[in-house]
Protein backbone atom coordinates (compact mmCIF):
# COMPACT_ATOMS: atom_id res chain seq x y z
CA UNK A 1 0.00 0.00 0.00
CA UNK A 2 2.85 2.10 0.67
CA UNK A 3 3.60 1.82 -3.22
CA UNK A 4 0.37 3.04 -4.24
CA UNK A 5 0.68 6.05 -1.88
CA UNK A 6 3.30 6.76 -3.31
CA UNK A 7 2.04 6.58 -6.78
CA UNK A 8 -0.87 8.90 -5.74
CA UNK A 9 2.15 11.62 -4.42
CA UNK A 10 3.57 11.40 -7.74
CA UNK A 11 0.55 12.02 -9.23
CA UNK A 12 -0.33 15.06 -6.83
CA UNK A 13 4.05 16.03 -7.96
CA UNK A 14 3.28 16.10 -11.01
CA UNK A 15 0.65 18.35 -11.47
CA UNK A 16 2.09 20.67 -9.26
CA UNK A 17 4.98 20.37 -12.05
CA UNK A 18 2.10 21.33 -14.73
CA UNK A 19 1.12 24.22 -12.63
CA UNK A 20 4.35 25.44 -12.43
CA UNK A 21 4.74 25.68 -15.94
CA UNK A 22 1.56 27.24 -16.21
CA UNK A 23 2.14 29.66 -13.88
CA UNK A 24 5.20 30.89 -16.10
CA UNK A 25 3.84 30.80 -19.24
CA UNK A 26 1.22 33.16 -17.92
CA UNK A 27 3.58 35.25 -16.15
CA UNK A 28 2.22 34.88 -12.99
CA UNK A 29 3.43 33.84 -9.17
CA UNK A 30 0.56 34.22 -7.33
CA UNK A 31 -0.44 30.62 -6.42
CA UNK A 32 -4.02 31.86 -5.45
CA UNK A 33 -4.54 33.74 -9.35
CA UNK A 34 -7.03 31.96 -10.61
CA UNK A 35 -6.33 32.27 -14.16
CA UNK A 36 -3.79 29.45 -13.85
CA UNK A 37 -6.92 27.43 -13.21
CA UNK A 38 -7.98 28.57 -16.77
CA UNK A 39 -4.63 26.92 -18.31
CA UNK A 40 -6.06 23.41 -20.88
CA UNK A 41 -2.53 22.04 -19.38
CA UNK A 42 -3.14 22.30 -16.08
CA UNK A 43 -7.08 21.59 -16.45
CA UNK A 44 -6.44 18.37 -18.17
CA UNK A 45 -3.55 17.40 -14.92
CA UNK A 46 -6.19 18.22 -12.57
CA UNK A 47 -8.88 16.02 -14.20
CA UNK A 48 -6.54 13.20 -14.04
CA UNK A 49 -6.32 13.47 -10.32
CA UNK A 50 -10.39 12.01 -9.80
CA UNK A 51 -9.35 8.46 -11.71
CA UNK A 52 -6.04 8.57 -10.29
CA UNK A 53 -7.41 8.35 -6.96
CA UNK A 54 -10.11 6.22 -7.36
CA UNK A 55 -7.95 3.55 -8.97
CA UNK A 56 -5.82 4.01 -5.97
CA UNK A 57 -8.80 3.36 -3.34
CA UNK A 58 -10.30 0.54 -5.45
CA UNK A 59 -6.18 -1.24 -5.40
CA UNK A 60 -6.21 -0.34 -1.61
CA UNK A 61 -9.57 -1.74 -1.27
CA UNK A 62 -8.91 -5.13 -3.14
CA UNK A 63 -5.65 -5.44 -1.40
CA UNK A 64 -7.37 -5.54 2.02
CA UNK A 65 -10.30 -8.04 0.44
CA UNK A 66 -7.41 -10.44 -0.29
CA UNK A 67 -6.01 -9.91 2.77
CA UNK A 68 -3.41 -7.48 1.71
CA UNK A 69 -1.61 -4.63 3.00
CA UNK A 70 -0.30 -3.19 5.84
CA UNK A 71 -2.92 -5.10 8.01
CA UNK A 72 -1.62 -8.26 6.54
CA UNK A 73 1.11 -8.94 9.31
CA UNK A 74 3.53 -8.53 6.39
CA UNK A 75 2.19 -11.60 4.16
CA UNK A 76 0.65 -9.74 1.20
CA UNK A 77 -0.89 -11.68 -1.38
CA UNK A 78 1.89 -10.42 -3.91
CA UNK A 79 4.68 -11.72 -1.94
CA UNK A 80 3.13 -15.29 -1.72
CA UNK A 81 3.02 -14.96 -5.76
CA UNK A 82 6.44 -14.15 -5.54
CA UNK A 83 7.49 -16.94 -3.35
CA UNK A 84 5.70 -19.38 -5.36
CA UNK A 85 7.42 -18.98 -8.49
CA UNK A 86 10.41 -18.63 -6.84
CA UNK A 87 10.78 -14.61 -7.65
CA UNK A 88 14.46 -13.70 -6.63
CA UNK A 89 13.06 -9.99 -6.00
CA UNK A 90 11.73 -9.24 -2.82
Amino acid sequence: MAQLEAARLAWGLWADDIRQLAEQHLGISDLLDERVLDDPGYGRALDIGGPVGKAVAAAVAALRAAGGGEGCGGVCPCVAVKAQIGSPHP
